[in-house]
């Protein structure tokens, strides 16, 4: 079965976490089939979802790939850095998100196209960086995970890396799993912060030196896919493709070209943001009683 054809518009949801999965566990999700159908129920036919690995040993992206190997997924690129369901018309992309520090200040970057089985180093954000040219990557900047304390952190940020700003493709300027913070401030910090400092304005990439704009998306960030209506009850419903960036259909056989230019072109007007309030207050509660439990046994 080929891919449906193209359409004009489609829906980016560039971050979803799909389940829980802690170190040398497996990824926590009913199945492969499940996430499939609500990421096509939620985006629409050949939306567009990026599953992040959270940590450099980390392969939740390639878990669930193997999960789908009997659906019929087609790896369109020779890496294996997306797939297409044919069966849910759906885009499934790889994604990394890199908790690192760049000169000293605390960032948090957003990655796609990495190889299947491969993800950047968080040790030295410096080094992130130049690995993520090496792999010819996708760059964002996940502004609302990325300051605790917002209006001071973003004031550092603007004026810290200002001259390294020409790396990065996207910002993250809304996040689902962020609306809680700071009181919807980590959101709203993140859009003022682009609308002042980066908004309409050109960069140069120090590697490749290419000259060009840095978009703004909204990302879900949720955590979850619950399955059943007890499950879909406590969890407030599903959030992946809750929230959305609406971006032009990339050409498959570009799709990776398409889609950064379609990210560095993105505006606040093609920004699709709902907000996830009880499975953010759950996952906070789940990874706090966690780690307690985790420390008093195992320290």
């Amino acid at each position: 079965m080929t891919p449906e054809p193209f359409v004009e518009n489609v829906h980016f949801d560039g971050k979803h976490w799909i389940g829980k999965k802690r170190p040398d566990e497996r990824l926590q999700i009913h199945s492969y089939k499940h996430v499939a159908q609500q990421a096509r129920r939620m985006l629409g036919r050949n939306g567009i979802v990026a599953i992040p690995n959270a940590r450099q040993n980390e392969y939740r992206f390639e878990e669930l790939i193997l999960m789908g190997e009997g659906y019929g997924l087609l790896d369109l690129s020779d890496e294996k850095k997306f797939f297409y369901d044919p069966v849910n018309a759906i885009y499934i992309i790889k994604a990394q998100e890199v908790r690192t520090r760049i000169d000293s200040i605390p960032i948090v970057l957003l990655a796609y196209n990495l190889p299947f089985g491969t993800n950047l180093s968080n040790k030295n954000g410096n080094q992130t960086l130049e690995e993520a040219a090496k792999y010819n990557c996708i760059l964002g900047i996940n502004m609302p995970s990325c300051i605790d304390d917002i209006d001071a952190g973003l004031l550092v940020l603007k004026h810290n890396i200002e001259n390294k700003l020409g790396h990065f493709d996207f910002v993250v300027g809304y996040a689902g799993g962020a609306a809680l913070r700071k009181f919807g401030g980590a959101n709203n910090g993140s859009q003022n912060l682009y609308r002042d400092e980066i908004k309409d304005k050109d960069f140069e990439n120090p590697f490749t030196k290419e000259k060009h704009k840095i978009g703004i998306i909204a990302v879900s960030g949720g955590h979850r896919t619950p399955y059943g209506r007890l499950e879909n009850a406590l969890n407030g419903g599903q959030t992946i493709g809750s929230s959305y960036t609406e971006i032009p259909e990339p050409n498959q056989n570009n799709f990776m070209n398409d889609l950064r230019q379609s990210l560095r072109n993105s505006n606040e007007a093609s920004m699709h943001c709902e907000p996830i309030i009880i499975e953010s207050v759950k996952s906070q509660l789940s990874i706090k009683v966690g780690d307690r439990i985790r420390n008093l046994f195992f320290r």
